[in-house]
């Protein structure tokens, strides 16, 4: 299941977002790296945007408990409550979704880029950043607020490309089929999968022996995927979820599906229920470990015990002994006090070396070891 959507996916997307625009922003909510934009729109009533970073962006109707705002949900609250969508719309072929806002006194734009670690940029009318989530440097590209905000370099747009730029584009890889689709022309490995099915083309054919058929049959094939009617599907395998798609696949021709009226209902419906999933597995993990660690204690105290009871029975032995040999002992201990006083510790000791009881003596503490049965 994918963590983050393609560029083909966020084509679809756009389509469906475009039902934001003249809608109001009441307010921003977070939670760690995600967070929902509450519209509301007359006719059409509450619109939630959830965004996932680093990947994830569609309608949701589902609401959450959410944290505390952070500083940057609160700088977005106050500049764009109240705000309308002027419009919503990608950077070419870039996973790059970009919503104008209008108020009363100022024009803003949120750049949501969904690559990488994922960011938000917040810029003015003149494109100067005025806070954006995280701060990242690059040689050519400096994010951080007060900053002229930079596109990343853009990639091949196939949107707008005829099929003579695209034969010089893919003949120039000189790499497998399915890669140059995937990195090159950023339409991702199950697009560019599934590109080869349709086209019943190998794969792993490199780019630079594809005949002038088999590049018309590529390049038409692609079109009609990038402009094919929206059939949004859910695929099972084993009773699992295996992948979402605004139309539907061929390569997933023999799997479990399930149709959406949309494909911001499919996501937002299969990414909910994964989520708490998710959330399930994470619940009964920690039981898990909490279990784990209290067997632990359990175990530990056990052996603790185990040591005492051998300890308290050790001493009882020593008492039974001392009880049995008391006469014995007292009697030894006054001879032994007695000689203490008229010879010295070196002459005691030559005295007792052989004695059957005495084993040691230790003058500096003041003690001597007995051996008693």
């Amino acid at each position: 299941m994918k963590n983050q959507i393609s560029s083909l996916e966020l084509n679809y997307l756009t389509r469906e977002l475009k039902t934001l625009v003249n809608s109001k922003l009441n307010k921003v909510y977070s939670k760690k790296n995600s967070f929902v934009f509450d519209f509301h729109k007359t006719s059409k009533g509450r619109l939630m945007l959830k965004v996932e970073l680093p990947g994830k962006i569609y309608l949701t109707k589902y609401k959450e408990e959410y944290e505390e705002p952070g500083n940057f949900c609160m700088f977005l609250r106050k500049h764009l409550a109240n705000s309308f969508v002027r419009d919503i719309y990608t950077k070419d072929f870039e996973r790059i979704l970009i919503i104008e806002f209008k108020t009363k006194e100022k024009k803003l734009k949120l750049i949501f880029e969904l690559f990488s670690k994922g960011n938000i940029v917040l810029v003015d009318d003149k494109g100067i950043i005025k806070n954006i989530y995280r701060k990242e440097e690059w040689k050519d590209r400096i994010l951080k607020p007060k900053e002229k905000y930079k596109f990343p370099p853009s990639g091949i747009n196939i949107i707008n490309m005829d099929m003579n730029e695209f034969r010089i584009k893919i003949m120039k890889s000189n790499k497998d089929l399915v890669r140059t689709l995937a990195v090159k022309f950023s339409l991702g490995g199950l697009y560019s999968e599934e590109v080869c099915v349709r086209t019943k083309t190998k794969k792993g054919i490199n780019t630079s022996i594809l005949k002038k058929n088999e590049l018309l049959k590529l390049y038409k094939t692609i079109k009609s995927m990038l402009n094919s009617k929206e059939d949004p599907t859910a695929y099972f395998e084993d009773g699992k979820l295996k992948e979402i798609t605004p139309f539907e696949l061929r390569m997933f021709q023999n799997l479990e599906k399930k149709k959406y009226s949309s494909f911001n209902e499919s996501l937002d419906e299969s990414l909910s229920i994964m989520a708490e999933e998710k959330n399930e597995e994470e619940i009964i993990k920690t039981k898990k470990g909490k279990v784990e660690k209290l067997k632990e204690i359990i175990e530990k105290q056990k052996e603790d015990i185990n040591k005492r009871l051998n300890i308290i029975d050790e001493n009882s032995k020593k008492g039974e002994i001392l009880y049995k040999n008391y006469n014995m002992l007292k009697q030894l201990l006054d001879d032994f006090r007695k000689i203490q006083k008229e010879h010295s510790w070196e002459e005691i000791k030559e005295k007792l070396k052989n004695h059957k009881i005495i084993k040691e003596i230790n003058e500096k503490e003041g003690y001597i070891i007995v051996d008693v049965k």
